[in-house]
């Protein structure tokens, strides 16, 4: 996954290999926040539903600069 430099990346995951063993050890962001503006944007890749948000770790990247 290419990132662009100005992205703070707030989270990373590091794939097993366990299903696919050529992203063994590979290292790639779930979670970022840039500026943009006046304003920030937030963008993840954990979770699917807004359910997640009730995970105290989340919350904590969501409101994270």
């Amino acid at each position: 996954m290419h990132v662009d430099p100005v992205n703070k990346v707030l989270a990373t995951n590091t794939y097993s290999g366990e299903y696919a063993s050529w992203i063994k050890d590979v290292v790639v962001p779930v979670a970022w926040q840039r500026q943009h503006g006046q304003g920030r944007i937030f963008c993840s890749a954990l979770g699917h539903v807004s359910a997640e948000f009730q995970v105290p770790e989340m919350c904590m990247l969501w409101t994270a600069r």
